[in-house]
């Protein structure tokens, strides 16, 4: 989560350097035009009406018309340029939102089959092996696990190889082993 947090929060940093750029290049070109003064007539206003009109996008036709009607032809590619970069920039800020929260369900319901598979195997295991059907897996009913081996070595393999390789057998073996000297 605070991966994501962090993308979206450099994601937003992002636009708003974008459009403090933008801002100062179109009120450079646009503050000495009367005709659109009420957009570009200042530096704030330049900022707000790239935030409205070219980062979100809700009014880009005016805007757009309103330079082509006083011949700013360079003004219409910089603003489209904005406009290009910004939505590109938060459409690649929603994927990775949407990716990471992906990734982490993903690690979530994989660690509950794990969870699940073990716990399950296990249990058969342990009462396939407990003799006196007490409930309790003592320390004399340990080297059971070496008579019936079958049993054993089919709960690590599908451990093994559920878990992708990593050494859960082993631990599990010197558990039993250790259990079995003491």
């Amino acid at each position: 989560m605070r991966e994501a947090a962090r993308a979206v929060g450099s994601s937003l940093l992002l636009v708003a350097i974008l459009i403090y750029m933008f801002g100062i290049v179109t009120h450079m070109f646009l503050s000495s035009n009367e005709e659109l003064a009420d957009r570009f007539g200042t530096l704030a206003l330049c900022m707000w009406t790239l935030l409205l009109d070219g980062a979100l996008t809700s009014e880009t036709k005016p805007t757009l018309e309103a330079l082509l009607s006083e011949e700013e032809y360079a003004m219409v590619f910089i603003l489209l340029c904005f406009v290009f970069l910004s939505c590109l920039t938060v459409m690649n800020m929603l994927i990775g939102v949407l990716c990471e929260v992906v990734s982490a369900v993903k690690q979530l319901e994989e660690q509950t089959a794990t969870h699940e598979l073990v716990k399950g195997t296990v249990l058969v295991l342990l009462k396939q092996l407990d003799v006196d059907e007490g409930g309790d897996f003592s320390k004399e009913e340990m080297p059971l696990v070496f008579i019936f081996p079958t049993a054993f070595f089919f709960f690590l393999g599908r451990v093994f190889f559920f878990l992708g390789g990593f050494s859960v057998p082993t631990v599990c073996l010197s558990v039993c082993l250790s259990v079995c000297f003491l």
